[in-house]
Protein backbone atom coordinates (compact mmCIF):
# COMPACT_ATOMS: atom_id res chain seq x y z
CA UNK A 1 0.00 0.00 0.00
CA UNK A 2 2.59 2.43 0.95
CA UNK A 3 4.99 1.84 -1.79
CA UNK A 4 1.69 1.97 -4.15
CA UNK A 5 1.30 5.56 -2.59
CA UNK A 6 5.23 6.30 -3.12
CA UNK A 7 4.83 5.55 -6.89
CA UNK A 8 2.42 8.26 -7.36
CA UNK A 9 4.54 10.92 -9.12
CA UNK A 10 4.38 14.27 -7.24
CA UNK A 11 5.10 11.85 -3.52
CA UNK A 12 8.15 9.98 -5.37
CA UNK A 13 9.37 13.49 -6.44
CA UNK A 14 8.88 14.89 -3.07
CA UNK A 15 11.19 12.33 -1.19
CA UNK A 16 13.75 12.63 -3.85
CA UNK A 17 13.58 16.34 -3.40
CA UNK A 18 13.74 15.86 0.46
CA UNK A 19 16.69 13.37 -0.18
CA UNK A 20 18.62 15.44 -2.62
CA UNK A 21 18.38 18.61 -0.24
CA UNK A 22 20.49 17.03 2.31
CA UNK A 23 23.18 15.51 0.29
CA UNK A 24 23.22 18.13 -1.97
CA UNK A 25 24.04 20.80 1.33
CA UNK A 26 26.30 18.05 2.55
CA UNK A 27 28.39 17.92 -0.83
CA UNK A 28 28.38 22.02 -1.20
CA UNK A 29 28.94 22.14 2.20
CA UNK A 30 32.19 20.07 2.19
CA UNK A 31 33.28 21.06 -1.69
CA UNK A 32 32.74 24.80 -1.04
CA UNK A 33 31.51 26.33 2.45
CA UNK A 34 28.17 26.36 5.04
CA UNK A 35 26.84 29.25 3.04
CA UNK A 36 26.76 27.93 -0.09
CA UNK A 37 25.11 24.80 1.03
CA UNK A 38 22.56 26.72 2.85
CA UNK A 39 21.90 28.46 -0.31
CA UNK A 40 21.87 25.40 -2.62
CA UNK A 41 19.61 23.93 0.22
CA UNK A 42 16.93 26.45 0.14
CA UNK A 43 16.69 26.20 -3.76
CA UNK A 44 15.96 22.50 -3.21
CA UNK A 45 13.42 23.65 -0.25
CA UNK A 46 11.86 26.25 -2.72
CA UNK A 47 10.85 23.54 -5.23
CA UNK A 48 9.97 20.85 -2.51
CA UNK A 49 7.26 23.13 -1.15
CA UNK A 50 5.80 23.71 -4.74
CA UNK A 51 5.83 19.96 -5.02
CA UNK A 52 3.94 19.84 -1.31
CA UNK A 53 1.42 22.09 -2.76
CA UNK A 54 1.40 19.78 -5.94
CA UNK A 55 0.96 16.62 -3.62
CA UNK A 56 -2.34 18.33 -1.16
CA UNK A 57 -3.89 20.01 -4.15
CA UNK A 58 -3.70 16.35 -6.07
CA UNK A 59 -5.18 14.82 -3.17
CA UNK A 60 -7.81 17.29 -2.80
CA UNK A 61 -9.23 16.15 -6.30
CA UNK A 62 -8.69 12.69 -5.41
CA UNK A 63 -11.36 13.08 -2.33
CA UNK A 64 -13.83 14.54 -4.98
CA UNK A 65 -14.22 12.54 -7.91
CA UNK A 66 -17.69 13.64 -8.10
CA UNK A 67 -16.36 16.90 -9.14
CA UNK A 68 -17.12 17.76 -13.18
CA UNK A 69 -14.23 17.86 -15.04
CA UNK A 70 -14.45 21.98 -15.96
CA UNK A 71 -14.35 22.31 -11.87
CA UNK A 72 -10.96 19.82 -11.78
CA UNK A 73 -9.42 22.05 -14.59
CA UNK A 74 -9.97 25.59 -13.03
CA UNK A 75 -8.91 23.92 -9.33
CA UNK A 76 -5.00 22.63 -11.60
CA UNK A 77 -4.90 25.74 -13.13
CA UNK A 78 -5.43 27.38 -9.69
CA UNK A 79 -2.84 25.32 -8.29
CA UNK A 80 -0.35 25.73 -11.12
CA UNK A 81 -0.43 29.84 -10.47
CA UNK A 82 -0.27 29.02 -6.69
CA UNK A 83 2.55 26.61 -7.68
CA UNK A 84 4.45 29.74 -9.51
CA UNK A 85 3.27 32.42 -6.85
CA UNK A 86 5.23 30.47 -4.35
CA UNK A 87 7.73 29.67 -5.72
CA UNK A 88 8.35 33.63 -7.14
CA UNK A 89 8.41 35.43 -3.38
CA UNK A 90 10.43 32.60 -1.45
CA UNK A 91 13.47 32.89 -4.08
CA UNK A 92 12.49 36.64 -4.36
CA UNK A 93 13.03 36.05 -0.46
CA UNK A 94 16.08 34.26 -1.04
CA UNK A 95 17.78 36.66 -3.91
CA UNK A 96 16.76 39.68 -1.38
CA UNK A 97 17.57 38.58 2.05
CA UNK A 98 21.34 38.70 1.66
CA UNK A 99 22.36 35.96 3.12
CA UNK A 100 22.03 33.63 0.54
CA UNK A 101 24.28 33.36 -2.25
CA UNK A 102 22.22 33.58 -5.04
CA UNK A 103 24.37 31.19 -7.63
CA UNK A 104 24.27 28.44 -5.16
CA UNK A 105 20.46 28.98 -4.60
CA UNK A 106 19.83 28.83 -8.27
CA UNK A 107 21.72 25.92 -8.55
CA UNK A 108 19.74 23.80 -6.09
CA UNK A 109 16.61 25.44 -7.46
CA UNK A 110 17.66 23.58 -11.02
CA UNK A 111 18.65 20.49 -9.09
CA UNK A 112 15.29 20.10 -7.39
CA UNK A 113 13.36 20.88 -10.61
CA UNK A 114 15.72 18.59 -12.38
CA UNK A 115 14.28 15.76 -10.01
CA UNK A 116 10.96 15.54 -11.75
CA UNK A 117 13.16 14.15 -14.89
CA UNK A 118 14.91 11.93 -12.81
CA UNK A 119 11.68 10.61 -11.08
CA UNK A 120 10.20 10.00 -14.70
CA UNK A 121 11.62 5.75 -14.47
CA UNK A 122 10.45 5.41 -11.17
CA UNK A 123 6.46 6.47 -11.42
CA UNK A 124 6.06 5.89 -15.14
CA UNK A 125 5.20 1.98 -14.88
CA UNK A 126 2.75 2.13 -18.16
CA UNK A 127 -0.04 0.62 -15.62
CA UNK A 128 -1.72 4.72 -15.49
Amino acid sequence: MFFDRLRSGPLAVALLQLVAAMLLGLCVRAWVGVQAALSATYGVVVVLLATLLLLASKRALELHPERSAARQLRAAKRTAWERLALVAVLLSLGFLSGHIVPGWMVTGFVVGQALWFAALPFVADGRR
